[in-house]
């Protein structure tokens, strides 16, 4: 994969990368990820245990999330926010890889 090949994928993904604070990070922080456009959140299941959910989008802006489901077994939690059209990256079939092939990974648990 070239530099600037890097550069635009990390760019596109940069806007949905999350920080997810549970009582302002006085219990914990993760980072998340835009599941859909419409306000689903995924992050880790270890994290959101707590009432005060709070959610830090790319541009600084906040809401407060919901969890609607945790699975503590895939360490897997699906939050809520109130925020419409956020952007979504594009998923694939992770089966399709093959040995050798590069993949990336984001995240910002600590900010």
């Amino acid at each position: 994969m070239s530099a600037a090949a890097f550069g635009e994928i990390a760019e596109q993904l940069r806007r949905s990368t999350l920080q997810v604070r549970v009582d302002g990070g006085r219990i914990g922080q993760d980072s998340g990820v835009v599941w859909t456009g419409d306000g689903r959140i995924v992050s880790g299941a270890h994290v959101v245990t707590g009432p005060d959910i709070e959610i830090e989008f790319w541009d600084g802006e906040k809401s407060q999330a919901t969890v609607l489901r945790r699975d503590t077994r895939g360490d897997l939690a699906l939050l809520r926010v109130k925020r419409a059209n956020m952007p979504v990256p594009k998923w694939a079939d992770s089966s399709r890889l093959r040995s050798g092939e590069a993949v990336v990974a984001v995240g910002t648990p600590l900010g």
